[in-house]
């Protein structure tokens, strides 16, 4: 469906293009005025093409309105919220507002891609309006697993929304002070028309837990352990990096980091003034000259990433780190759906080692960052939309949310998916239509739309295999020798060696009784033409044939035809 948004220019209109049918790749579009501003610009992790590990939203819609979109606004620094800046910035050359934390964040992020001095990045302070066009803005600090996660309260004479980004309630952070209610009260007595709210664990009952309480708990498991401690845990939670640096201090043991984002991230901390004491950290090449037992390695990849660093550990594949048995290892960090299968390799290859491992199933290593049912309740007993508009989860996270907003009361639901309309009036708010949205998969150093035709060849591929084909043909339009079949990851070198003799003679055979098909002369009769596209259609053709009979497996097919 085509909308014609000319005829909708003074209205107030939220549009979310990613993060409103899955957890991550956050992208939302607010419009007043014929004008409009994004807030976020994340990832997603996709696992269903081969090489493809992030995703980024469509920006089809993007590039439509590009001349009437005045600024980005981030709500912080976790990569589901900023991990497209340096994917998706160029379409747009923005300025992005944001806090001083999460520019600093994005800052060094840019630097991997030669753009950290063209973004040009704004920092905006929590609770001090300022305006963009016809945007009134201002900033709400919210505690969350990272610091400096602001709320954004949107104003236009046509109402006041309420964007929540990914929030908890924490009456002992470890980072910043606690939530005040009182404060958070008063954003609801402005009226707020509508609040577009975070998902993520609306399934869970009772609240959240408390960072400062995890804490104590952390230290004293650490401090109960005799030998080697690992540590795996998100790399942008820097709450979590603070309460397992505090843990090994308590338990005197030096600090091991392992993994750049953990580093980036410490780093940033430590600039900004979040990790004041750096004096027990060392080097992993100074692991040697000290005591197993006085160690703790903080590692990246909690959730099993191929190239991160406790893969790595368990595999004995990075460098100056070796696991022995009865060393303990702590995910603190849950499992993200669809995680299972990587991190459970990663278990099993520590469970070979006889390492004690230890997990949220089992301990309490870990709280979440997102509001459980009785945050949720608090919040909208605080602000009182007149509208709920449920994002950051799946399609079956925003329907329960709708739900749960209905039972407290909200007069207005609307359950968005990506791309949805939303027309924000203060009476009667609307779904008015849908603008095209998807997913573009980063690959290397371009973005594709994950259902282009090198995804789906790809996928092909990677299921059935390949064979490749090279057949010579002499000028005068005789075969050769006969063809030259290969199938990597398809045949077996040893094994196979009857099935590609096989293929090749029957190929040959159909090739000489058909070549006097595939050749003719020019219009002098002096030259041969050889069509090399019937050649390789006829090829192709039979070899699907002689594939499924002999092997029953539909690999993809390349045919190369040389003339000499």
């Amino acid at each position: 469906m085509t909308i014609n948004f000319s005829k909708y220019k003074d209205k107030f209109i939220f549009v979310p293009l990613g993060g409103a049918k899955e957890i991550g790749m956050n992208l939302n579009l607010y419009h007043y005025q014929g004008k409009w501003i994004i807030i976020d610009m994340g990832i997603g992790f996709y696992n269903e093409i081969a090489g493809i590990d992030v995703v980024v939203p469509d920006i089809s819609f993007l590039q439509e309105i590009k001349k009437d979109i005045l600024a980005i606004i981030i709500t912080h620094a976790h990569e589901d919220h900023l991990g497209a800046v340096q994917y998706l910035w160029e379409e747009v050359k923005l300025p992005i507002y944001t806090s001083k934390f999460t520019g600093a964040f994005l800052i060094e992020k840019l630097k991997e891609y030669k753009l950290d001095k063209v973004v040009p990045i704004k920092i905006e302070e929590a609770r001090k309006p300022f305006k963009i066009g016809p945007f009134d803005i201002e900033l709400f600090e919210i505690n969350h697993s990272v610091p400096e996660m602001n709320a954004a309260i949107i104003s236009t004479p046509e109402g006041n929304v309420f964007h929540t980004g990914d929030w908890k309630f924490d009456n002992n952070p470890v980072i910043g002070k606690a939530d005040d209610y009182s404060e958070i009260a008063k954003v609801g007595k402005m009226g707020i028309s509508a609040m577009v709210c975070d998902s993520t664990n609306v399934f869970s009952e009772g609240s959240c837990g408390s960072e400062g309480d995890l804490q104590k708990s952390v230290i004293d498991i650490v401090k109960q352990q005799n030998n080697l401690v690992v540590v795996a845990t998100f790399a942008s939670n820097l709450s979590r990096v603070i309460t397992i640096i505090k843990a090994a201090q308590v338990a005197k043991r030096k600090i091991v980091i392992c993994g750049r984002a953990l580093e980036r991230i410490i780093k940033i901390g430590a600039d900004l003034g979040y990790i004041k004491d750096m004096s027990d950290f060392i080097d992993r090449s100074q692991i040697k000259s000290h005591p197993r037992n006085k160690l703790l390695i903080m590692a990246t990849g909690c959730q099993g990433e191929d190239r991160a660093a406790i893969r790595r550990i368990a595999h004995d594949i990075y460098p100056n780190v070796r696991l022995q048995k009865n060393d303990t290892v702590i995910f603190s960090s849950k499992i993200i759906p669809g995680n299972e299968l990587k991190i459970g390799k990663v278990l099993n290859q520590l469970a070979k080692k006889q390492i004690h491992i230890l997990t949220e199933k089992d301990h309490f290593v870990h709280v979440s960052g997102h509001p459980y049912r009785d945050d949720l309740k608090k919040m909208y007993e605080l602000v009182k939309p007149q509208t709920a508009i449920p994002v950051h989860g799946e399609i079956m996270h925003i329907n329960e949310h709708a739900n749960f907003a209905e039972n407290m009361g909200v007069k207005n639901i609307l359950r968005v998916t990506n791309g949805s309309v939303v027309i924000l009036d203060k009476k009667s708010p609307q779904i008015i239509g849908e603008v095209k949205t998807g997913y573009l998969g980063v690959d290397g150093n371009s973005l594709l739309d994950i259902n282009s035709s090198v995804f789906k060849q790809r996928n092909h591929i990677a299921s059935n295999g390949i064979v490749i084909v090279n057949i010579q043909i002499s000028k005068s339009g005789k075969l050769l020798e006969k063809p030259i079949i290969r199938g990597p990851g398809l045949f077996h070198n040893d094994l196979d060696v009857d099935i590609i003799h096989y293929l090749t003679d029957r190929l040959a055979n159909n090739l000489t009784k058909n070549l006097p098909a595939y050749i003719r002369k020019d219009k002098k009769g002096k030259n041969i033409i050889i069509k090399e596209n019937a050649i390789i259609a006829d090829v192709v053709t039979d070899l699907k044939k002689l594939l499924a009979q002999s092997i029953n497996k539909k690999p993809a097919i390349e045919v190369f035809v040389s003339s000499f």
